[in-house]
Parts: structure tokens; C-alpha cells; sequence
């Protein structure tokens, strides 16, 4: 990447520690063959000018009016914010950039569905993930819109803004150019982020929203268009109330499983005696299919993740495609404990707790000592070849603990994932 990006994040992140190799250090979108190509264009705006050449760019929506929402499944989504990065996207098309070297990121699944909505009818090959499932990627151009900003001032946080790791993910993405599409006013709350925003504007260009619209002109009445109409759809749809930290248990009803038909219904473990090692069955769906069906249970398990006080429950309703070994991951990642699940016909809905981190790990190696006790029981007891069903255990215990333990007592284990 462009050294103006590795160096925030050496100096964010990594102490300082990295350095940028010189054949990428001075890399920049104007060095693309197909891009040089398009300097004889005369039309071009101040803004598509300027995005030839600049590796940093901060479009800031402070004092724009251009406020935060939060849909029927509690994600957040930023309308002014889509309409930034649909015609920031529509800049770097223009100069030449291809639509698979262009990458859209933004924290929450809200903004991902929307921007869905507004840009692949027209740009199917541009990319359009969260933060998490586009880690490990990387392309020419990111774009980030951070979505978060309050009419009352920013009071509302910025939530899982505030996790390092993931804007260091999201920033380091980009090669040649990094767009940020953010309210300065919100996000300065965290020292971390205004380091962020303050390096953008020092580094690079800074631009507020309003001057960007301005100079893209009618183009501006088009974009708009599709958010009037995205806008509409939104607000019949119930909103989730996310201004205090009651105690409370929500029900969230996901639609993802409509979406992916026919698939097959497995929840069981089934354990052998001998010694080989997991196989993992191949389900039907294709692999974008199924992220997308995890970004959305991330997504909604995030949100209650922000706002639960300890020993609070969550029920929601999953696609049935995503496996219990992933809904474990998550739920350590987010510091909540998995409970139960129940299975009926195509529905599959999951219980999750917060927990304090002392909680979640004595209630861990409980069941922990319980499921090594059940499977001990069964291989002293059980000829070779012989099977025993966990599909009434499972999804009680970490289910990503099953191999390791059958591995220690002479057992196969057979992850049947969705």
C-alpha cells in the first residue's frame, strides 16, 4: 500500500514497526495503465480531478444534516452517507478505475444492504462488504463509509467504531486510495478515530459533504433518486429503540433463510470410536450465499452485544445454513453466551446472554467438564465402530471443542455443518 496508509497504521497500530517497501510507497491510482489513459478527458470535475492523485480522502458529513438510522433487526444505516459513496464510487469509474478494483466497507450490515440496493444493479462487479468479511482482501480503492451520526450530537456513541482492530482492518485494505465518508463531530469522540480523521486531513484531501455534492452538480439528483425510494421502503419497516441500556429480551426475526432455499437441515454430532480425523460435510449453498447470511446474524448479535447489561437474553431467528461451530466463534468474539437452539421445519432461533469475561469462562469450562465426562463415558464403554448421537448435546456445549476432546480420547467426530 501507499506509505500515507501504511504509515497510520504503523503509527496507529504496530508501533511504529512497518515500512513501506519502494516499489509501493509512492503507488498511485494515475500509475494504472487504464487510468493514465483517461488524462486526455476535458469534462472532468474538481473532485474527479483531484481523486486521480490523492491517496487520502476525507468527505465529512458534519453539520450536513445527514443523520444515522437503524432498521427492523436493530443495524444501523446511513442514507446521506450511501449517496456519498454511490457517487464517489461514479468519480473513480469515470477516471478510469475498473469496478473490481473498487471496494465499499462499512461496519454495519444496514449500510451493506443498502448500498447493495443502490450500486450492483448498475456496477455488479463492484464490491460491497462489512468490515469483518472483507478482511484478508484488498483492492486499489476503499471506500469507507462509518455511518454513525446522531441529530442529537453524537450522545447515541459510536458503538463497535470503537474496535481498533477492525478500522486498522478496514483502512488498510486500499493499495492507492482510501475514502472516508464519516461525521467528524461523531466519531471524534474516540481518540482513536479522530487520530484517524486528523491524519486524513493532514496526509490528504479534506472535502465536507456539502462541497462534494456541489461540485458534482446534477449528478447529485439521480443518486438522491434512488435514496428517496430506498428511504421510503425503509420506514415501513419497525425500528428498534437503541438510546438506553434497559434490560430487556428481544425477539429479531431474520428473513436471510427465504433467500436460500432447499437447504439441508442438519444439526447433529455424531461421534465414532476410532481415530480419524473431522470431516466436514459440503452444503449446496454457494459461499457468498452463506457469508452473507453470517454477516447479517453478526450484525444483529453485535448490536445487542452493544447495548445488553450482564445476564441479559437475546432470542433471534438464524438462517438455517449458518453452522453451530460459527454461531460459537461469534459469540466469543462478542463476549455473549451461547445457550440453546431450537430447530422447527426452516427455522432455526438461538438464544445468546451477555456475560462478564469471569462469568463466560467459568460457565465455559463447565460444560467443558461435562462434555469430556459424556464422551470419556462413551469411549470406555463403546466397541470399535461403534456411534453415539450428540443432536441433544451440541448445540449446549462449544461445539468447535468436539474434535479437540475425541481427538484426546481415541474418537471420531463428524461436524455435520449446514
Amino acid at each position: 500500500m501507499h506509505e500515507d496508509i501504511a504509515n497510520w497504521a504503523s503509527n496507529a497500530t504496530y508501533g511504529g514497526q512497518l515500512q513501506s517497501h519502494d516499489s509501493v510507497k509512492a503507488r498511485k491510482l494515475y500509475h494504472l495503465p487504464h487510468v493514465s489513459a483517461g488524462s486526455e478527458i476535458t469534462n472532468l470535475s474538481s473532485v474527479e480531478t483531484t481523486i486521480k492523485d490523492a491517496t487520502l480522502l476525507l468527505i465529512d458529513t458534519a453539520g450536513c444534516d445527514m443523520f444515522e438510522s437503524t432498521n427492523a433487526v436493530g443495524s444501523r444505516y446511513n442514507e446521506g452517507e450511501a449517496d456519498l459513496v454511490g457517487l464517489h464510487v461514479r468519480n473513480q469509474l469515470k477516471i478510469g478505475l475498473k469496478a473490481e478494483e473498487i471496494a465499499v466497507i462499512t461496519p454495519y450490515n444496514g449500510q451493506v444492504e443498502l448500498l447493495r440496493t443502490m450500486l450492483l444493479e448498475d456496477i455488479p462487479k463492484l464490491e460491497i462488504r462489512s468490515v469483518d468479511g472483507f478482511q484478508g482482501s484488498e483492492r486499489e480503492a476503499v471506500v469507507l463509509s462509518l455511518v454513525r451520526s446522531s441529530e442529537r450530537g453524537g450522545i447515541d456513541g459510536i458503538g463497535f467504531l470503537k474496535d481498533e482492530r477492525r478500522l486498522n482492518v478496514a483502512v488498510t485494505r486500499a493499495k492507492r486510495h482510501c475514502c472516508i465518508i464519516c461525521d467528524s463531530e461523531t466519531v471524534h469522540q474516540n481518540s482513536f478515530l479522530k487520530n484517524l480523521v486528523n491524519w486524513f486531513e493532514e496526509k490528504g484531501v479534506y472535502m465536507s459533504a456539502i462541497e462534494f455534492n456541489h461540485d458534482l452538480g446534477n449528478q447529485t439528483v439521480s443518486a438522491n433518486d434512488e435514496i428517496a425510494q430506498l428511504s421510503a421502503m425503509l420506514e415501513n419497516e419497525s425500528t428498534v429503540s437503541h438510546g438506553s441500556r434497559q434490560k430487556r429480551t428481544k425477539e429479531i426475526t431474520k428473513t436471510s433463510e427465504d433467500d436460500i432455499p432447499g437447504q439441508p437441515k442438519v444439526d447433529n454430532i455424531i461421534v465414532k470410536k476410532g481415530n480419524t480425523k473431522t470431516v466436514p460435510l459440503e452444503s449446496g449453498q454457494t459461499e457468498s450465499g452463506r457469508q452473507q447470511c453470517r454477516d447479517k446474524m453478526y450484525e444483529t448479535l453485535s448490536f445487542f452485544a452493544e447495548i445488553a447489561e450482564n445476564g441479559e437474553e437475546m432470542e433471534v431467528i438464524i438462517s438455517p445454513t449458518i453452522s453451530l461451530g460459527h454461531v460459537h466463534d461469534v459469540c466469543d468474539s462478542l463476549s455473549l453466551l451461547y445457550l440453546n437452539e431450537i430447530t422447527t421445519g426452516s427455522e432455526k432461533k438461538i438464544t445468546v446472554c451477555a456475560m462478564d469475561a469471569v462469568q463466560q469462562h467459568e460457565e465455559k469450562q463447565q460444560r467443558r467438564s461435562e462434555l469430556m465426562d459424556r464422551l470419556a463415558l462413551f469411549a470406555d464403554m463403546a466397541e470399535n465402530g461403534e456411534e453415539m448421537e450428540l443432536d441433544d448435546y451440541a448445540p449446549t456445549f462449544d461445539y468447535n471443542l468436539v474434535p479437540e476432546i475425541c481427538d484426546k480420547l481415541n474418537l471420531e467426530s463428524t461436524k455435520l455443518i449446514r
